[in-house]
């Protein structure tokens, strides 16, 4: 399986996710088959950063035309239901799972007062409690991916 992102336009934060099965045709070309439209309950808002949190389970940022940030959902393939995983006053973007596979991570849009900080939080895969930052004082993380257990590469922003 595999997966797509297109995005209405590029001024518009609207966008869709798609699920296709791949297909090998020859050594050196693939078909995408049985396309499935995986945020329906959000077509005119932005769905976006889909990553594989387990076989069957997909996490994305999705924010409605009437929310003011992105949240994180999880979307089981198998079932076919939505979960809306965090329910924040900031925004989550980039989920990933951690290399431990008790946990996962996003950059957290953290907004204090006019301030806006990018940072890097991890929560349990179990939801139990809200999560915490990885790094208390490293901010303005726009991007990162797990190394090891022990190491993160991470993009640093001047100003979100």
């Amino acid at each position: 399986m595999g997966y797509l992102t297109l995005a209405a336009a590029q001024n518009l934060p609207q966008s869709n996710i798609y699920l296709f099965d791949v297909k090998r045709v020859t050594d050196t070309s693939y078909a995408f088959t049985q396309p499935r439209y995986l945020t329906f309950f959000n077509p005119n808002g932005y769905n976006n950063q889909p990553t594989f949190i387990s076989n069957n389970e997909l996490y994305i940022s999705s924010q409605s035309p009437i929310d003011k940030q992105p949240d994180l959902y999880a979307l089981d393939l198998d079932k076919r239901t939505k979960t809306r995983v965090t329910n924040t006053p900031d925004g989550e973007f980039s989920p990933a799972r951690t290399p431990s596979y008790y946990e996962f991570s996003a950059v957290r849009q953290e907004v204090h007062g006019r301030d806006t900080i990018l940072r890097l939080w991890q929560f349990p895969v179990d939801r139990l409690t809200n999560g915490k930052p990885v790094f208390k004082y490293l901010t303005g993380i726009g991007y990162y991916s797990w190394l090891s257990a022990y190491q993160v590469a991470v993009f640093i922003v001047d100003n979100p």
